[in-house]
């Protein structure tokens, strides 16, 4: 009889998840097919502070789309960004973001995010991120994840005159990575032991000549280093749940 040895290489991994495809489609057939599409586009609009800002909503399909629960179970984020974006709706939908803790430019804050990365004509380089507490909410559980099972998150990107849906697998690995991350930001984030006094003093100056400690909750940024950040400040339809 053959015996198998089972042994464990740090450099091996499982088989990825399925690749995802994306749906595109244009606002105009969705309004026809998606009965409060419409009103919810209005609504998204309408709550932007900077009508250049990227903006979602967290929401069971089902609300989100006007239809019963047999056609749309469970939830979606959905995300209006700015025009310039277009171009680049596939590339965000199919794309996993990457959990990391950003922090103000005056350094005495820090949040964590979810970012979805991509390279904008001209050189910059493009920055999508939605906070870690809406991509909660647009998992199963209230907090997230079961433990049991890995998760889908359904995500629709709007721009100009396109609709683009796809989304990205959670699993235990990522939720940990995300709760790792937030163990240092928020109300977990202790600047006065991280900066010395001198560090925080040039933060102070470089905050005060960016107008803001966060300049990207107020418009698309364009950073020292190359990069154009989108911040998509997002709400829940239903925050009971």
């Amino acid at each position: 009889m053959t015996k198998t040895v089972f042994t464990t290489d740090a450099n091996i991994k499982f088989l990825p998840f399925p690749d995802v495809r994306s749906t595109e489609m244009s606002l105009t057939n969705v309004s026809e097919n998606w009965p409060t599409f419409d009103k919810l586009l209005r609504e998204l609009s309408g709550i932007r502070v900077n009508p250049n800002l990227p903006v979602g909503v967290v929401g069971y399909k089902s609300l989100l789309g006007g239809c019963d629960e047999l056609h749309a179970s469970g939830k979606a984020l959905v995300l209006l960004l700015p025009d310039e974006l277009t171009p680049y709706l596939e590339a965000l939908a199919v794309q996993k973001p990457h959990i990391c803790n950003i922090h103000s430019i005056d350094l005495l804050q820090s949040e964590t995010v979810c970012e979805w990365s991509i390279n904008l004509i001209g050189g910059k380089f493009g920055k999508l991120q939605v906070p870690e507490s809406a991509m909660c909410k647009a998992m199963n559980s209230g907090c997230g994840f079961q433990g049991k099972t890995d998760s889908f998150v359904h995500m629709v990107f709007i721009a100009g005159n396109q609709i683009v849906s796809a989304g990205f697998w959670m699993d235990a690995v990522d939720v940990m990575s995300m709760q790792a991350a937030t163990a240092s930001s928020g109300i977990n984030y202790r600047p006065y032991r991280i900066w010395d006094d001198t560090e925080l003093t040039y933060a102070a100056i470089r905050a005060k000549n960016a107008g803001s400690p966060t300049p990207w909750k107020t418009g698309v940024w364009d950073d020292s280093t190359h990069n154009r950040i989108y911040y998509a400040d997002t709400f829940c339809l239903d925050e009971s749940n």
